[in-house]
C-alpha cells in the first residue's frame, strides 16, 4: 500500500476520465466492428494459424506470387491474398497497442486493487482489537467480514494470502 491514504486519494482517476475512455473505447471499436469476425472454438481449432514464425512464409509466397501468375492455380485470388496479408499487418499494429495498454491497466487495476484490500485488512485487524474489548458493534462487523474473507492459504501467494493481513492479527 503507498505510504499514505493521501498519496493513493491524490491518483484517483477521475469519474470524468474514466467516462472518456468508455466513451473513447466505443469510438474505437464501432468503426471496426462490421470487418471483425468473431470465431467459435472449434474455428480456432481448425484454421491455419499465421504468426511471427509463419509470417515470412506468407509474406514471401505473396511476393513470389504477385511476380509469377503463371505458378498461380487459376482460381486463386492474388487480390484477396494481397488484401488479408494488408489487413493482418494492419491488425498486428492494432492489437500490439491494445496489448500494451491492456498489460498497463491490468497492472493499474492489480495495484488499485491490492491497495484496497490493504486497507480492508488494516480495518479488519482493528476491528478485531475492537471486538477482543468488546466495542459496541465490533462483533457483528467482525463476523459478517470474516465471513466473506476468502480462505487463506499461505503457499501461492493468490487472493486471502496477501501480506497485510497478518498484521496486528
Amino acid at each position: 500500500m503507498p505510504e499514505s491514504n493521501e498519496d493513493t486519494l491524490t491518483k484517483r482517476i477521475p469519474a470524468a476520465v474514466i467516462d472518456a475512455a468508455e466513451t473513447a473505447l466505443t469510438a474505437l471499436i464501432a468503426p471496426l466492428e462490421p470487418y471483425l469476425r468473431p470465431l467459435t472454438l472449434d474455428d480456432r481449432k481448425r484454421m491455419a494459424k499465421m504468426g511471427p514464425k509463419t509470417q515470412s512464409f506468407v509474406e514471401h509466397a505473396e511476393a513470389y506470387a504477385k511476380v509469377n501468375p503463371e505458378f498461380r492455380p487459376g482460381h486463386f485470388d492474388m487480390a484477396a491474398f494481397t488484401g488479408h496479408l494488408e489487413t493482418t499487418h494492419e491488425l498486428w499494429n492494432l492489437i500490439d497497442k491494445v496489448e500494451q495498454f491492456a498489460v498497463t491497466l491490468k497492472d493499474t487495476l492489480s495495484a488499485e486493487g491490492s491497495d484496497a484490500l490493504e486497507a480492508a485488512y488494516v480495518y479488519y485487524n482493528a476491528l478485531k482489537l475492537a471486538a477482543r474489548e468488546n466495542v459496541a458493534g465490533a462483533k457483528a462487523q467482525l463476523e459478517d467480514l470474516s465471513s466473506r474473507l476468502p480462505s487463506r492459504s499461505r503457499k501461492g501467494g493468490g487472493e486471502g494470502s496477501e501480506a497485510g493481513e497478518s498484521a496486528g492479527s
